[in-house]
């Protein structure tokens, strides 16, 4: 855990903080304002990335325009109240 925070600050948020090759300097920052949506979540149907770095600070999001993620979501859901049904039951008292 303490390598990846050394490392977080030593190379800057995406790398901020390493050498760029000489043609780097041609490429525009992306403007992508419109698929943030509160500005920290991402929503974008076109990007096929299931997940995207944060705008800012250190770390990633969903991007809640794949469906996938949808899906992944749909699922941690359905598992939660399943164990939350099975530990109820469990704790009855049975007949």
């Amino acid at each position: 855990m303490l390598y990846y925070f050394a490392l977080s600050f030593w190379a800057g948020q995406g790398g901020s903080r390493l050498e760029r090759s000489a043609d780097y300097s041609n490429v525009r920052p992306v403007h992508d304002d419109d698929k943030w949506l509160l500005g920290m979540i991402y929503f974008n149907p076109k990007d096929p990335n299931l997940i995207v770095e944060k705008r800012f600070g250190v770390g990633c999001v969903l991007n809640f325009g794949h469906p996938v993620n949808w899906l992944i979501l749909l699922g941690i859901i359905v598992l939660l109240v399943v164990i939350t049904r099975f530990k109820e039951r469990k704790g009855e008292p049975r007949h």
